[in-house]
Order: structure tokens, then sequence, then C-alpha cells
């Protein structure tokens, strides 16, 4: 835990007018789709679905999809680079902070 000024913690925030005073800045390291493909291949094809979002432009609605298909237990939401916006505080608020700890797997494209 770390006392920062108000004018750091809004910086950290980006968005001063919720932030309530408290931030928390952390990264989540990033699986990409070769890693997760070789896992594939030496453990079997899983036996949950795999969620897969192309053209998905709206960060909520990554978020919203991401909570939704770990409730339903999917094994992993696989999310390109080309046709989404980047994972990001956005997505994590509206997952309901599910992003923090769901499977998901980065690639360039689903083509």
């Amino acid at each position: 835990v770390k006392r920062c000024s108000a004018d750091a913690v809004n910086r950290v925030s980006g968005n001063p007018r919720q932030d309530q005073g408290v931030a928390l800045d952390i990264e989540k390291p990033k699986e990409f789709l070769d890693e997760y493909v070789n896992e594939i291949i030496s453990e079997g094809l899983p036996l949950r679905p795999i969620i897969i979002c192309d053209n998905v432009r709206n960060a909520n609605n990554i978020g919203m999809i991401v909570r939704s298909a770990t409730a339903a237990g999917a094994h992993a939401i696989i999310i390109p680079r080309k046709g989404c916006p980047e994972v990001g505080p956005m997505v994590v608020k509206a997952s309901a902070g599910v992003a923090l700890r769901a499977r998901m797997v980065h690639c360039n494209n689903v083509y």
C-alpha cells in the first residue's frame, strides 16, 4: 500500500469523479494463442467451450462476454488484437473483476 497525492491517484484511475481516492495499478500477464494451442495439443481438447471474440469493438461488451463466459464454464476466451479493444480498465470494470482471473488468450486475428 502506498499513499499518494490526489493528483497521482487521478492519473492512475483515469476517472477522478469516480475513484473515491483509491486506485490500484496492476498488470495481468498475457497468454498468447500459440502457447494455448501447444497446451491443447499436449493435454487434449478441453470439454468446456472456447469463446472467440471477433470484431467486438466495445470494451464494455468484451467485459460482459468475459464475465458471462466464465460463469458458464468456458475454458478460455480468445481475444484478437485486430477488431477488439485492448483488455484494460473498462474491460475489467464491465467484467466485475472476472477479467483478472479469467483465461483470456490473445492473438493477432482469428482468420
